[in-house]
């Protein structure tokens, strides 16, 4: 299935499949902090490809937590290009964009992507981003 084609289909922002090409997650709605509130509670062990929307240093951070082998995305943040580069991740992007942009205000910057990029640590990094699975105040992809 072209999982790809489906970003955008029915508002979806973000699909994540497994090594068996299986949905395990999709979300037209706060796809990263749903996602890490689902991963907090649950072990990922597999291989995953993403199909998204927005990406950026979430998931670049995200792939340092869990082993993925491909994100294919819409936009790609300079700075999460970036960190795919440094981590070696796989990635294909139609266009490259400054930051991953608020769907609250897509003049501002997504706030877990300036979090993010404010603490340049890869430890605080990741405790951020699980701490994001517990909140719902984040909100990242838009149309």
């Amino acid at each position: 299935m072209n999982y790809f084609a489906e970003i955008g289909k029915d508002n979806e922002l973000i699909i994540i499949v497994d090594s068996s090409n299986c949905i395990v997650y999709k979300s037209n709605v706060k796809p990263i902090s749903k996602f890490m509130n689902l991963y907090n509670e649950n072990q990922f062990d597999d291989e995953y490809t993403i199909y998204t929307y927005q990406a950026g240093t979430a998931l670049a951070v995200l792939s340092r937590m869990m082993k993925i082998e491909k994100i294919n995305t819409v936009k790609l943040s300079k700075p999460g290009k970036v960190l795919l580069d440094s981590y070696s991740v796989k990635y294909e992007f139609n266009e490259i964009i400054d930051f991953v942009k608020s769907s609250s205000n897509p003049n501002k910057i997504c706030g877990i992507e300036k979090k993010l990029i404010e603490l340049d640590d890869l430890d605080k990094q990741i405790e951020h981003l699980v701490s994001v699975g517990k909140k719902t105040i984040y909100q990242c992809s838009i149309r």
